[in-house]
């Protein structure tokens, strides 16, 4: 699911995607979709391979998140969306150790972040995504 996005005074539309991560090729002309368990099989380096085992599509190919990647809003409708009205409850969801926000209205946030030398905290004002 990706964050609420503003559509109208007061509204918000909401997609939902099945994959956790998007990836495409260099050149664009080629894309696939990866979930949690396929992209931690990749092995990572200057070239990230992933196992042969997801399909690759051709960026002809029309899919909700091939439309979202490249802002194709006319191919949005190949979307399962939800419509929200009065949206007041932030918004969060984790995608790999990626956390992605979203606020109506800003909101002061501590941050606690772990590193080789113990913890460290930052307030910061978030509004929107």
């Amino acid at each position: 699911m990706i964050s609420p996005q503003p559509i109208a005074s007061n509204k918000h539309v909401r997609y939902s995607i099945d994959y956790t991560y998007f990836a495409i090729q260099h050149s664009k002309r080629d894309y696939m979709f990866l979930t949690e368990t396929d992209y931690n099989r990749c092995y990572r380096g200057s070239v990230t391979i992933c196992p042969s085992n997801v399909q690759i599509f051709s960026a002809k190919t029309k899919t909700c998140e091939m439309s979202i990647y490249f802002e194709t809003s006319a191919l949005y409708h190949l979307c399962r969306r939800q419509l929200i009205y009065d949206l007041q409850a932030p918004v969060f969801q984790k995608f790999g150790t990626v956390l992605v926000y979203n606020f109506s209205t800003p909101h002061s946030v501590t941050l606690q972040c772990r590193n080789v030398s113990g913890q460290t905290s930052y307030n910061e004002l978030l509004f929107g995504a």
